[in-house]
């Protein structure tokens, strides 16, 4: 991911979960505004709820007061490149008693100033709806869509029209230079889902439009102008491109 995707822009996370991508991402870049968007009103809770918990956690002055002075002795060391590499904004509301704790292990970052509250409610959004369908995405503008791992939801829940009018739809809420970024799963992942319910084994089994064709699609059809293919993260070593991640722009 590229800072300059998301810094200073609008942002639309269709499929946005539980949060977490979208609120590192938040975190990390810098939007002007980032607006997750999911289907299920219990995952929009949670994400909801996350933002809450990140920012209003407090008293941590002690470690504030451990961490200044590793800052100032050892400015190389773990911690203090953390703090360093902190969005702007965030470095610039740190005051004598506002560092947040880690947030859960392994997750998210690590040492966000308490003031975060003030960075965050301004910036990050969620809301439940179904992309697809609801009509207020029609009158909204966005710098850049993104789109993991829920094409193949959508593909199997309205076929091939639900996939295009994806497509489509993002496209007309973009800018020329807007970004979509799309997470492209496998035909063989949409056989091991197609038989989660008897809606998505019907609709598979119309399906004419298979992933391997959505480049030449969105390309052809819709006009989008493919930027970049980000490959995964390698495994023992092999970059894999099991679901990549294609980056269209709009001209």
């Amino acid at each position: 991911m590229k800072r300059e995707w998301f810094e200073g822009k609008r942002v639309l996370d269709i499929g946005s979960g539980d949060g977490q991508l979208s609120l590192l991402l938040t975190v990390q870049y810098e939007p002007e505004l980032y607006l997750g968007v999911d289907i299920d009103p219990k995952q929009v809770k949670h994400a909801t709820d996350l933002m809450h918990k990140v920012a209003q956690q407090e008293g941590l002055a002690s470690k504030l007061e451990i961490l200044e002075t590793e800052v100032q002795e050892n400015p190389e060391s773990e911690r203090a490149q953390k703090v360093q590499s902190l969005p702007k904004s965030f470095r610039q509301c740190l005051g004598s008693s506002e560092l947040l704790d880690s947030l859960h292990e392994g997750a998210l970052v690590k040492h966000i100033a308490k003031s975060i509250k003030g960075y965050l409610y301004p910036r990050l959004a969620f809301r439940s709806e179904n992309y697809i369908s609801h009509l207020n995405t029609e009158f909204e503008k966005f710098d850049t869509v993104v789109c993991l791992g829920l094409a193949r939801y959508i593909h199997l829940n309205f076929g091939d029209i639900g996939i295009k009018t994806l497509f489509y739809k993002v496209y007309d809420s973009l800018p020329s230079g807007g970004l979509f970024l799309l997470e492209v799963s496998p035909w063989k992942s949409y056989k091991k889902n197609k038989n989660s319910c008897k809606a998505f084994d019907e609709n598979f089994r119309k399906i004419q439009l298979r992933p391997t064709e959505f480049d030449h699609y969105l390309r052809r059809s819709v006009g989008f102008e493919l930027l970049k293919m980000l490959k995964r993260p390698e495994v023992d070593g092999v970059a894999t491109l099991e679901k990549p991640i294609f980056v269209y722009q709009k001209p």
